[in-house]
């Protein structure tokens, strides 16, 4: 028996993205069928459009999380008397 092992598997360790591709003989095509089956991932993609932001905005997620729930960016309601919804600064009685 005459095989050789040409099946790939490329894990992007950061998003945890995987394409994986055994259908040729050649071990360089599965490389580049495992390659674009990886990008094409909607998990790499996500990493991906994720990173692209933080490059444009020159922040991360958490930092612009943390940037967004800052108390001049909310407003801050309450339940009050009859199911109404108040702001937490006005008389609620």
């Amino acid at each position: 028996m005459d095989k050789t092992s040409s099946g790939v598997r490329i894990v992007h360790r950061e998003s945890g993205a995987m394409g994986e591709c055994r259908e040729s003989r050649s071990q360089l095509q599965n490389k580049r069928l495992a390659f674009r089956r990886l990008a094409d991932s909607d998990k790499f993609k996500s990493w991906h459009r994720i990173k692209i932001r933080e490059v444009i905005t020159n922040m991360t997620i958490e930092q612009k999380v943390e940037k967004e729930m800052a108390p001049e960016n909310l407003k801050i309601e309450v339940r009050g008397e009859k199911g109404r919804w108040v702001e937490a600064s006005e008389d609620i009685t």
